[in-house]
């Protein structure tokens, strides 16, 4: 039976970097090779290429090769093939490194309409007709029963996920579908075992967007800025990894209104198709509906992260 043995890497030149990443050049010998009588040169590689091919070396990884950087991973491209003797391969497998695929995450926000705060209450005003009432009798001296809807306009967050990645069509001698490859690597970087963030746990992009339509709940006051409590609205958030999530770039846009972020919902006289005269003066006929969430905002904007 023949015999594969792994050669140890040569330090600093087994690693070298090209235009569209990395190459990685790996050592086997493979030995007692049983080639048939009289066979060329070029019948002894193909039986030691099957060989390998059997072991499935398609794939190198940092964390399984001592001496390599935990977070190389690369893709078996070209087999170089070189005869010590009948039965020996010495074998150079070529190995590229792609660059890691850049995770985006994006997050703004889009307008609605609602009739609902953010627990779900309904948004209603409710008026005291005064007895002096005239433009409808029937209506002197009663209260709105039931008490009028507000319809206003809210803020929600939309997220983006986006992915860049780089692909070399058929860059594995035995794998030849880099389409396939690519989104095995997806599973095993965003999914499976790991959060969707990578294989760093510590870092969570999805919490690049939790902030994202939300208020602060507490007095907030970024760089000595005024922020009373909810007049800080985080309106876009996000952030991009080149390293699986490893360390992100990220952004955060913060807009302020004094007056909260609470819109202002009036009773409207469907006779007049306008606000009674003494509106302000009533409880009840002008209501502040909370519609964003609130939290507490980090205390400078640079630890979000």
């Amino acid at each position: 039976m023949s015999k594969v043995t792994w050669n140890l890497f040569k330090g600093a030149e087994a690693t070298h970097h090209i235009a569209s990443g990395y190459a990685i050049t790996r050592i086997a010998i493979i030995s007692e090779l049983a080639p048939s009588q009289n066979s060329s040169d070029v019948q002894v590689f193909a039986e030691a290429e099957s060989v390998l091919a059997a072991l499935d070396p398609q794939v190198i990884r940092g964390a399984d090769c001592p001496g390599l950087d935990f977070n190389v991973k690369a893709y078996l491209e070209q087999l170089v093939p070189e005869l010590l003797n009948s039965r020996t391969v010495k074998m150079s497998l070529i190995y590229r490194g792609l660059p890691r695929a850049i995770l985006e995450v994006d997050s703004a926000l889009a307008q609605i309409e609602t009739n609902v705060d953010k627990d779900n209450a309904p948004i209603t005003v409710s008026y005291d007709y005064p007895l002096t009432y005239k433009l409808d009798p029937a209506l002197a001296g009663t209260t709105t029963d039931p008490p009028q809807g507000g319809l206003v306009h809210a803020f929600v967050p939309e997220i983006t996920l986006t992915f860049k990645f780089t692909l070399i069509p058929n860059r594995c001698p035995f794998k030849t579908d880099p389409i396939e490859a690519f989104f095995d690597d997806v599973k095993a970087l965003y999914g499976g075992a790991y959060s969707f963030n990578g294989p760093y746990p510590e870092v969570n992009m999805a919490r690049l967007t939790f902030y994202t339509g939300k208020v602060n709940k507490n007095a907030w006051n970024p760089k000595g800025l005024p922020g009373a409590p909810r007049t800080w609205m985080c309106t876009k958030m996000g952030g991009a990894s080149k390293d699986g999530g490893k360390t992100v770039d990220g952004l955060a846009l913060f807009q302020y209104r004094a007056r909260t972020w609470d819109p202002k919902v009036v009773f409207i006289d469907h006779n007049t198709g306008q606000p009674p005269g003494d509106v302000e003066q009533q409880s009840g006929a002008i209501v502040y509906p909370k519609l964003a969430g609130e939290c507490l905002f980090p205390d400078f904007v640079d630890e979000v992260n």
